[in-house]
């Protein structure tokens, strides 16, 4: 677009203007307006010539580049003479101006993407590098400008190519060798872009023209090459064996001259890699039945091996273990099928600890492109393409979630296959000079497979004696085998031992209009997304598994360990043969583990579409659709020639998905039949506990074929209207022309309003795992004599764990849960009984589309040297967006009306009281609330039997957990429960979160000149939310009823963030100084280099106090809650530290040792005194507290990379049309150690602050420096 003008600068109405594309002659003509304007819409990105005719003057001809989705501003000032005479001119810099709206990013073309150092050699890993972009890596995935980073949307000549599955990536990869063109926007998109709020990432594929064009590559990195990481170093392993090795080659051109051309391209990798990892296994003193805790008077050892310790109970001479059996054998055997520790600072130091291994992770993938286009004439084109991925790999991109450890060598036990296929097609009619359709067609298929190794096939080769059932072998969970806490020697939890496949398909049908009326350019269109999706799994995310599987743990959810089964609470007065108060619950579970009582025993079944029983091992199976469609309208006003208003409003809606043999279940008030929604819900119990009342409905689970009713409502409502102003001012003299200049600089603000995508993890599998369909069979605390007499001490009636739990190998075989047919609506019963269920999954029937407000501002300014500068001010402020509440989150606000004392408070005083070692005081709440429980039990109030059977619940801040036993006494009393308890969770997926960004960023771009080019931003921002997390996020509102407890710096909140590249073409060789004769110049000429550096400053750290401190979860599955800083306190990497001893925090929480020594330990911690930060954080209060720990987080270690290229390109051949390419890069040259920030945990002192591992830069697998050798031939 431009303006046609005279030396004078008076506009020139009616000149012929035509628009060429330098590559297939393709050419298309306009006339200027009366103001003198030409523009020519929807121009495919490449090089072009305008060449502007009018009698009278001489004919211009302006060489431009044109960006992907972005206008290019061409003012022709044609001069005074003969139209046969010709001007030639060249655009510079000045069109990287934007001056037609209020988008800001960069666009990057082949030259570029190909010459950078970028390992996976993909386009999109250069989104990194983008202003405002919070880069990935170790815990975190790419966030842009504050979107949730489950928004991004990356389209490829105009198809959307996001995978809608968790939309974290891309169904197909994008080659460099297969893009033209990268542009990336990451604030203020226009109306045409309205799926999806965050950043846009629009690809350009390279196309034939009418010369041939075709190259020849191959990219090798290995460890004979790389350096070893510092982890192997540490665990003193030498390098793994890896080989990297990409090859390909691309060819275009012309099957017809001028009318008909094609591209093809294919790409293979074959990646050897090894997966670095960490695994909590027992240590040889656990294994010998020894439980270890650091004291206030040193190391406290317990031998429970033999079954004779005597110092547990009230009065600290009871037997531990009553009936005298000690270690168990079962799970002895299963412990010892795991290797000894070889990494200290993992685990507790003391009773656990880490093994550190490579495990083998290769990956062998193969992409191929094929793309015709063809012109039938001057207005009507064509283009089609067909692309196919394949990969086959071992572990799942890089990474290995199922670890076996069997026979002490490590092993990955899971693949993740994918296949994806994207044809399309485009059709663009200019149907008059002002009047352009473009109509899209895109298919994307994308099918891929977890395949885990299943806990009854690891149950098979442990073979652990006491698994054996005649359903086949049970998985044996011991700790629960997790990381957290012991792990298996196979992995066999649900998080890592789960099957799910996934086959997606995103049929996609895009029509464009572009008008051009006067100083209007209107746009309008509609996209239609058909989301057929299938997908199978083995697991309700949490939970139970197809398979069977024993948990052998304690305080988790059926077993909680009373004071009579442990030590006494360490306090001023005890100090010796105690266990620290922040150390309950670890007793309890390494007890219940090393004694083998069974907490549970699990399966997850499946039920048919009439609600019968399907064998057990049946995935979970949905067969789905949903439409998706969108429509706009917007208009580029040029007001002026340097005023552009820009106006826009898009509007469309994703429906609810249908499931083929109506497989989804709605939760219901089983009395009324009304769909439960989320806020309505809660603040009814909210409401209802302020006044001592309780508001629990029973739920039922309907079958949206007997209920009639939708998964949930659709959203009709999501209009957005976007606006920008773009001012390009001519100042050429005084101030404002040294400020502004001529034509020199824009100035841009605008507004955007958008919404979020709806991604199939949320609309589809969410509503998949409600109750009904599936059923979480169990058998919760099963008795010694569950199957049979018990073994020897066995007292099912004893009163205590350690008397009447069973004991696996020990009381015969594991009882096995049988499954159930059902009615609609399903009406689970109240914890603990049998049919109650873990988890519900469901979303609300009122959801909301996230939405955010987008603003921003800036100013571009065009500097000598091609260089252009940008300062801007970008805020986004999200709303209403798709967040999870648990519905059966505990009321701590419930109020005694007798007493007019809260639970908050009560549980705050007995609390406080148990973590210093005092008795707990007796309280009204627990009093009054429990009428009768004193007596039937023969204690002295109620107080006193609710903190004998639930002590650690009250020091470890597990209010959730210690609810339901509360909600089950009641009923024991004839009372109504506090909670419906039908699931321990009550998950519901509803529209309430919300979040603040505002950035500073700087830009300066230079682009290509005297052989150097360099583009750097920086950017300051702050990000505040309430926990938010994306839609493929299984967790929920630590406090669901007031979720602004946790409102603070988000998890990706990176203050800083700088990143630059550059390249430069050294200058020797012919036409240098530095040159000689024909064979000098070949060696001296062609040399380049590039680079990229990255920085940033660290996330928000804080302590974890636990899962349940707000009661808004279980031990099942809970949400992370923090302690409170009593002072400032900065964190930052220290070397040289070792264990803080003899601590003794005057708040009375703890005394014993911290941190790990310098002999056991890295040395590394983000405390120079962890002792002293140890004591500086106190438990939250619920009676006080309005805001957490996540307030006022301090802040983790940070991160710096530089990777650098050499290269050189020879020319050699006819006219020099063979180019021989080498490279060399260097990813982190310096071999620069970035570390890992530690989790805090309150409840591991021995770990606190202590670094045990390197931080993986993006689209990297490790750390260390990594060396890629390339060779390429291009004609």
């Amino acid at each position: 677009m431009g303006t046609v003008s005279d030396a004078t600068g008076a506009v020139v109405p009616k000149a012929e203007v035509e628009l060429l594309n330098t590559s297939t002659n393709a050419a298309q003509t306009a006339l200027s307006d009366d103001t003198g304007g030409y523009v020519f819409s929807n121009v495919t990105p490449g090089v072009y010539k305008v060449t502007v005719k009018m009698a009278g003057f001489r004919t211009s001809v302006t060489n431009v580049t044109v960006e992907v989705n972005k206008s290019a501003d061409v003012p022709v000032h044609l001069e005074v003479g003969g139209d046969k005479e010709i001007v030639e001119v060249t655009a510079t810099a000045a069109a990287a101006l934007q001056t037609t709206d209020a988008q800001i990013g960069n666009a990057l073309s082949t030259d570029n993407i190909l010459r950078l150092p970028t390992l996976q050699r993909n386009a999109i890993e250069l989104m990194n590098l983008q202003p405002g972009v919070v880069a990935g890596g170790t815990g975190l995935n790419m966030r842009v400008s504050g979107a949730i980073d489950d928004q991004n949307t990356v389209s490829l000549d105009g198809i959307d190519i996001t995978s809608n599955l968790v939309a974290s990536n891309t169904s197909i990869p994008t080659p460099a060798d297969s893009v033209e063109e990268f542009r990336a926007n990451v604030s203020n998109p226009t109306a045409s872009l309205s799926r999806g709020s965050g950043g846009q990432i629009t690809l350009i594929g390279r196309r034939g023209g009418n010369e041939y064009h075709w190259a020849l590559y191959e990219y090798l990195q290995n460890n004979d090459l790389n350096s070893n990481t510092w982890d192997n170093n540490r665990a003193g392993q030498p390098k793994a064996v890896i080989r990297d090795n990409r090859y390909g080659g691309r060819i275009g051109g012309a099957i017809k001259k001028n009318k008909t051309f094609f591209f093809d391209n294919y790409e293979a990798r074959r990646f050897n890699s090894v997966y670095q990892t960490n695994r909590t296994v027992p240590t040889q003193s656990l294994r010998n039945g020894i439980i270890e805790f650091n004291g206030p008077s040193g190391l406290e050892s317990f031998n429970l091996g033999g079954g004779s310790l005597a110092i547990c109970g009230a009065a600290g001479n009871a037997a531990c273990d009553p009936r005298g059996l000690g270690m168990n054998k079962s799970v002895l055997a299963q412990w010892n099928q795991m290797p000894l520790p070889n990494l200290p600072g993992i685990g507790d130091g003391l009773n656990t600890s880490g093994y550190f291994v490579n495990v083998g992770v290769p990956t062998n993938t193969d992409y191929g492109v094929m793309r015709l286009d063809h012109i039938f004439n001057e207005k009507l084109t064509f283009n089609a393409s067909f692309t196919y991925y394949r990969v086959d790999q071992v572990g799942n991109g890089g990474i290995c979630a199922d670890v076996s450890l069997l026979g002490n060598t490590a092993s990955c036990a899971i693949s993740a296959p994918q296949r994806s296929m994207v044809p399309t097609a485009q059709v663009t009619w200019q149907i008059s000079p002002t009047l352009v359709n473009v109509f899209r067609a895109g298919w994307v298929r994308d099918t891929s497979q977890s395949n885990a190794t299943s806990p009854s096939i690891g149950a098979g080769r442990l073979n652990t004696p006491g698994s054996q059932t005649p359903a086949g072998n049970v998985a044996l969970l011991i700790g629960s085998g997790v990381s957290t806490f012991i792990d298996s020697p196979i992995d066999m939890d649900t998080q890592r031992a789960r099957f799910q496949g996934q086959w997606q398909q995103d049929w996609q049908f895009v029509d464009d209009q572009t008008k051009i009326w006067g100083k209007h350019q209107f746009q309008y269109g509609v996209q239609v997304n058909k989301l057929p999706f299938t997908h199978a799994r083995a697991d309700k995310v949490i939970g139970s598994l197809t398979s069977l599987t024993a948990v052998v743990d304690g305080d988790q959810s059926y077993i909680s360990i009373p004071a009579a089964n442990r030590p006494i609470t360490c306090s001023g007065s005890v100090t010796s043969n105690c266990v620290p108060s922040n150390q309950t619950t670890s007793w309890d579970r390494y007890y219940a583990s090393m004694l083998g009582l069974v907490d549970n025993v699990s399966v997850l079944a499946v039920r048919d579409a009439n609600l019968q029983p399907q064998p057990l091992g049946t995935f979970i199976r949905d067969v789905t659709n949903q439409w998706a469609t969108y429509m706009y309208a917007q208009d580029s006003w040029r007001i002026k020639p340097s005023l552009t208003l820009y106006y826009g409003l898009s509007y469309g809606w994703q429906s609810s998905p249908t499931e083929q043999n109506n497989l989804q279940t709605v939760m219901v008030n089983a009395a009324t039949g009304a769909p439960i929604t989320g806020p309505e819900y809660l603040q009814s119990k909210i409401q209802a506990a302020q006044q001592g009342q309780i508001f629990n409905p029973t739920f039922g689970f309907a079958t949206v074929g007997a209920s009639g009713l939708p998964i949930y409502n659709v959203d009709y409502g999501d209009v957005a209207p976007r606006a920008a102003l773009a001012w390009n001012p001519s100042a050429k003299s005084g101030i404002l022309g040294k400020i502004f200049g001529d034509k020199k600089s824009v100035v841009r603000g605008g507004f955007a309003m958008v919404y979020d995508r709806s991604n199939t993890v949320q609309s589809v599998e969410i509503p998949m795992l409600g109750i009904g369909f599936d059923q979480n069979l169990i058998v919760g605390a099963p008795s010694c004599n569950a199957t049979g007499v018990g073994g020897a001490g066995c007292n099912p009636a004893g009163g205590n764990p350690g008397l009447s739990s069973f004991r696996v190998g020990t009381d015969g075989v594991l009882p096995l849960p049988t499954p159930t047919s059902a009615k609609s609506p399903i009406i689970p019963p109240p914890y603990p009984q049998t049919g109650s269920e873990t988890l519900s999954f469901q979303v609300d029937p009122n959801a909301k589309t996230g939405r955010s407000y987008n603003v921003d501002f800036s100013i571009q300014r065009e500097l000598p040297g091609n260089m252009i500068f940008e300062v801007a001010y970008v805020g986004r402020f999200s709303r209403q967006l798709p967040q999870a509440v648990n519905l059966n989150s505990a009321p701590y606000m419930f109020l005694d009306s007798a007493s007019g004392q809260t639970f908050a408070q009560a549980y705050d005083a007995v609390s406080n009281a148990l973590r210093t070692g005092k008795a707990a005081p007796v309280e009204p709440w627990f009093e009054n609330q429990f009428p009768g429980l004193a007596k039937a039990n023969g204690t002295a109030s109620a107080t006193a039997y609710i903190v004998s059977k639930n002590s650690s619940f009250f020091t470890q801040g597990n209010v959730g957990s210690l609810f339901l036993n509360l909600d089950n006494y009641r009923r024991g009393l004839g009372l109504q429960g506090y909670d419906s308890d039908q699931a321990q969770v009550e998950f519901l997926r509803t529209y309430i979160g919300y979040g603040n960004y505002n950035a500073g960023i700087m830009t300066l771009t230079k682009r290509m000149s005297h052989g150097f080019t360099i583009s750097g931003n920086y950017t300051l921002s702050r990000a505040n939310d309430d926990g938010l997390s994306n839609q493929n996020n299984a967790g929920f509102y630590s406090n669901s009823f007031n979720p602004s407890v946790q409102y603070g710096p988000s998890s990706y909140d990176r203050r800083s963030v700088m990143n630059f590249y550059y390249q430069y073409d050294l200058p020797a060789g012919k036409g240098h100084k530095l040159s000689g004769n024909g064979a000098v110049n070949a060696i001296l000429g062609g040399w380049y280099t590039s680079g990229v550096f990255t920085g940033w400053t660290g996330a928000p750290l804080k302590v974890n106090e636990g899962s349940q401190v707000w009661g808004g979860g279980s031990s099942v599955i809970g949400a992370t809650d923090y302690m409170v800083p009593t002072s400032p306190l900065n964190a930052s990497l220290n070397s040289g530290v070792g264990a803080s001893s003899g601590v003794s925090c005057s708040n009375g929480l703890f005394s014993g040792n911290v941190a790990t020594s310098l002999n056991n330990g890295t040395g590394y911690d983000v405390f120079g005194n962890p002792g002293a930060a140890y004591c500086n954080f106190r438990y939250i209060q619920l009676s006080q507290d309005g805001r957490t720990g996540s307030s006022n987080p301090m802040r983790g270690i940070g991160f710096w990379n530089f990777d650098m290229r050499m290269g050189k390109t020879t020319s050699f051949g006819p006219e020099g049309k063979y180019k021989l390419g080498y490279s060399a890069d260097f990813f982190n040259i310096f071999n620069h150690h970035n570390f890992n920030t530690p989790v805090l945990n309150y409840t591991s002192p021995a770990t606190f602050g202590v670094v045990t591992g390197t931080y993986t830069p993006p689209n990297r697998t490790n750390s260390a420096r990594w060396i890629e050798m390339g060779l390429r031939l291009d004609f």
